[in-house]
């Protein structure tokens, strides 16, 4: 059964999220603070902005929090799966696979498929 395609896609989103926010805020700090300091085409894409700086701004740091929190947490849960995973004995295994079901459940796919693999391998399927 596929998973939904926010967590089979949760990487990549997270990461477009978080660089666009970066993006709002590189617009909209300069059209707050040092407008007069501005290079040209900047200036040019500021100025249109308006009021909307504020909101940018605003938008800027929420989404970058947000964005950045899922891409690390999914990059951490990545690491910590691979680090469970590559064990040498069937007990290190047993250990390991409750977390490893549970990281599961955030990452694509293919690491379930990568899980399912291993516990035929170590022989604890149910």
């Amino acid at each position: 059964m596929a998973k939904p395609f926010l967590t089979e896609y949760r990487g990549e989103i997270s990461f477009v999220i978080f660089i666009l926010s970066i993006a709002a805020l590189v617009i909209s700090i300069p059209g707050i603070f040092f407008l007069e300091q501005t290079p040209q085409p900047l200036k040019d894409l500021v100025s249109n902005l308006k009021a909307w700086h504020l909101w940018l701004l605003l938008a800027g740091v929420v989404f970058g929090f947000a964005g950045g929190y899922y891409f690390f947490n999914t990059i951490r849960a990545l690491y910590r799966f691979k680090k469970l995973i590559r064990v040498e004995t069937k007990t290190q295994f047993s250990k390991n696979e409750a977390e490893l079901e549970r990281l599961c459940l955030d990452l694509p796919e293919r690491f379930t498929n990568e899980l399912k693999k291993a516990k035929e391998m170590f022989g604890t399927e149910k």
